[in-house]
C-alpha cells in the first residue's frame, strides 16, 4: 500500500490522540468498551496496512500490562484494574511515538511502500545483532517485554543468553556476545542495601563487564547506584518502570542510543 511519508505520520497521530483521549476518560471506559474496542482494533488494521505486518503480536505485547499474582488469589481492585487499563493505554501511545518518529527520521519523504521502507531502514546496519542481557525474574517480565518491544518494531535484530545458572557468563553467552555488535543491559533492582539503593543482579553486572569487547548500551532501573565503576565510564539510561513519564524519557534516549551505535 503506498502512502505518502506525511500521510503515514498523520494517520499515527490521529491514533495517538485517540488514545489520549481514551487516557483521559479511563476512569468510565474498560478493555470491553466499545470506544477502546474500536480504536485498539483500528490501530491494528493500520500497523498493518501501513507496514504489511502479518504478527500483529509485535505491538500487542509490547503494550501488554501484566499484573503479579495477588497474595491469597484475590482478584485486583477496580482501582488496581484502572491503574493496569491507564498503563496499557501509555504503552499503546509510546508505542505509536515509536513507530512515528521512525516514519520521520528514517524514510525518505517520497510515496513509498511502508513495509518495503521498513525492511529497507536497516540496510546501513544489516547484519548488526544486539545481544539483551536481563533478569529472567517473573516480576521483570514487563520491562524486558517493554524494551524488546522497541527493537522489534524498529526491526533490530537481538539475542538473549538462558536462564543464568553459573557463577561466570557461560560458554555459550559469551559466544553469543562475541558474535553480537552491541550489548545492551537491562540492570533491574535486586538487592536492597543502606538508604534505600538497591544493587541489580552481579551477573548483569559481568555481563555488562564485557564492555571492552564491544559496545554497551546501559538500561538502568532508577534506585541503583553501584554499578562496579560502569556509571563513571557510560552514559546510563535511567528508567522507572512505575512512572509513565520516566518511561517515556528513557525511551527516547534509547532510540537515540540505537540509533549512535547503527542498530537503528
Amino acid at each position: 500500500m503506498a502512502v505518502s511519508k506525511q500521510r503515514a505520520m498523520e494517520l499515527i497521530d490521529d491514533k495517538i490522540e485517540q488514545f489520549k483521549k481514551l487516557l483521559s476518560e479511563s476512569y468510565k471506559i474498560s478493555y470491553g468498551s466499545e470506544e477502546y474496542i474500536l480504536i485498539y482494533d483500528g490501530t491494528g488494521r493500520m500497523l498493518l496496512n501501513l507496514f504489511g505486518w502479518n504478527d500483529t503480536n509485535i505491538f500487542e505485547n509490547a503494550v501488554r500490562v501484566d499484573r503479579l499474582a495477588t497474595l491469597d488469589g484475590e482478584l485486583p481492585s477496580m482501582e488496581e484494574r484502572q491503574d493496569d487499563f491507564r498503563r496499557h493505554i501509555s504503552k499503546c501511545i509510546t508505542q505509536l511515538k515509536i513507530l512515528r518518529e521512525q516514519v520521520e527520521n528514517f524514510w525518505e519523504p517520497s510515496s513509498f511502500n511502508l513495509k518495503e521502507a521498513n525492511e529497507g531502514n536497516n540496510r546501513e546496519g544489516e547484519g548488526m545483532t544486539a545481544f539483551i542481557a536481563k533478569s529472567f525474574h517473573k516480576e521483570d517480565e514487563s520491562v524486558n517485554r517493554y524494551f524488546e518491544g522497541i527493537l522489534r518494531a524498529l526491526n533490530v535484530k537481538f539475542e538473549t543468553g538462558e536462564r543464568y545458572s553459573k557463577e561466570s557468563v557461560s560458554d555459550k553467552i559469551k559466544k553469543r556476545i562475541d558474535e553480537c555488535d552491541v550489548i545492551i543491559v537491562v540492570f533491574v533492582k535486586r538487592y536492597q542495601i543502606i538508604d534505600g539503593k538497591f544493587l541489580p543482579p552481579s551477573w548483569l553486572v559481568r555481563e555488562g563487564e564485557q564492555k571492552e569487547k564491544k559496545d554497551l548500551i546501559a538500561l538502568v532501573e532508577k534506585g541503583i547506584e553501584d554499578l562496579a565503576g560502569l556509571e563513571t565510564e557510560k552514559e546510563l539510561i535511567r528508567f522507572d518502570r512505575k512512572d509513565i513519564d520516566s518511561m517515556e524519557e528513557s525511551t527516547i534516549k534509547f532510540l537515540e542510543a540505537l540509533k549512535e551505535h547503527g542498530l537503528a
